[in-house]
Formats: C-alpha cells, structure tokens, sequence
C-alpha cells in the first residue's frame, strides 16, 4: 500500500495579500486528493515532484485540515497568522 499524503505542518502560513493561505503537503505524484478545510471540500492532483498545494481563502486562527488520496489520509490543524507589512521608516518613500 502506498504511502499516505500528509500536510505538511512545519511551514508558517500567512495570508498573503489576497487573503489566502497556500496549505500543502506530500502525496503521490499524479493522485487526486481531496483536501478538506474547515468542512469544505476542495480537489487538487499531486504534481510530479510528490507534492501539492492549495491556496485557500481563510481567516486567521486555527484550521482544521485533512487530505485523502482514496489509499489513506492526513489530519491535523494549522494556524494561519496575518499578513503584516513593515514600512522602513528609514527609506524615503517613491513615487511612480
């Protein structure tokens, strides 16, 4: 039996300027995974190099998240913190 996808929990999230988190994992290349977040059901295909990602609209705070290929599953929850810019107040600011 195949090994199962797993998320991969190691990575900071952060929103990105869109408002999404990009979650992903390993898997085996080629599978069709159902990823599932915080109830929502969401299908991406594992890419060549054993890994998948989806970017996701979600909030900040914890996440529920599981991935399934149809051989095995993954679940765990993630914490996504917000998008944060930092203005260097040392730079003059330009003008285009």
């Amino acid at each position: 039996m195949p090994n199962p996808p797993t998320i991969d929990t190691s990575t900071n999230y952060v929103l990105n300027n869109n408002q999404q988190a990009t979650l992903g994992g390993t898997c085996r290349p080629g599978s069709p995974l159902t990823v599932t977040v915080d109830g929502t059901d969401h299908h991406v295909t594992c890419k060549d190099n054993g890994t998948w990602e989806l970017p996701v609209g979600v909030g900040t705070g914890d996440h529920s998240i599981t991935v399934s290929d149809g051989f095995g599953h993954d679940t765990d929850t993630i914490n996504v913190k917000p998008h944060v810019v930092i203005d260097d107040i040392n730079q003059p600011d330009v003008n285009l």
